[in-house]
């Protein structure tokens, strides 16, 4: 609620109070207070708190009250307290003399409760602000974590391709490598194959020499049985 409204609610309240007894303090109290500022406020209210704690009798008391009352509801108060100014309302009311106009009062005093209501609104309105603050900001600080996580394994991801990548072309080239290893063991199976097609013809071909020397070591014998006429025993 804007100062301006909050005067005019309270001056329109205190306006009721012009024909009852006690209304001249009230009047005098409103025009004391009409000049001051933000910065003597607070000055204003601890000096009329000493005076209502000090008072020599209810009348000061009550008086002193009044003020702290208007003071703390005052539109230029920076901190205005509608509730510590209600309860001093009330403490005045119960020192106000006899004949006081209690409609008016009444008035004054809803009029306290309903902007004590709008502080109370306020205040939670600023609690539910500051929660949703905070949790904005562990929402945010959260969302800032799983972003550096992100690009972390974001990191990872990159070089586990890149070792992916590498693996590929080991594999690829140990593949070559392997049907290279291949395509010579191929080569020896076949010369090996021809090696022993060879082996086994050249056995052949030295038993048939071997079997054609016998033959002409016989032949060599009978031939020197006949030139020396020697019979065979």
């Amino acid at each position: 609620m804007t100062g301006w409204v909050r005067w005019v609610a309270l001056a329109a309240a205190a306006a009721t109070f012009a024909c009852a007894p006690w209304a001249s303090p009230v009047r005098r109290a409103e025009r004391s207070q009409a000049g001051l500022t933000a910065l003597g406020i607070p000055v204003e209210i601890d000096r009329w708190e000493g005076a209502a704690r000090d008072a020599p009798s209810d009348a000061e008391r009550a008086r002193a009250l009044l003020h702290l009352s208007l003071l703390r509801s005052h539109p230029a108060n920076p901190e205005p307290d509608y509730r510590g100014a209600l309860a001093a309302l009330e403490r005045f009311r119960d020192l106000a003399p006899q004949g006081a106009d209690d409609v008016a009062l009444g008035r004054l005093e809803a009029v306290l409760s309903e902007l004590g209501r709008c502080e109370r609104r306020g205040e939670r309105r600023r609690e539910v602000a500051d929660l949703l603050g905070k949790e904005e900001q562990e929402v945010r600080r959260r969302l800032e974590a799983l972003r550096r996580d992100s690009r972390g394994m974001a990191a990872v991801l990159e070089l586990l391709v890149e070792e992916g990548r590498v693996l590929g072309r080991e594999k690829e080239q140990l593949e070559s490598r392997n049907e290279e290893l291949a395509a010579r063991q191929r080569e020896w199976e076949e010369r090996a194959a021809q090696f022993a097609r060879e082996n086994k013809e050249l056995a052949r071909e030295n038993a048939e020499l071997k079997e054609t020397l016998e033959r002409l070591k016989t032949l060599d014998l009978q031939l020197e049985r006949l030139r020396t006429g020697t019979e065979p025993q």
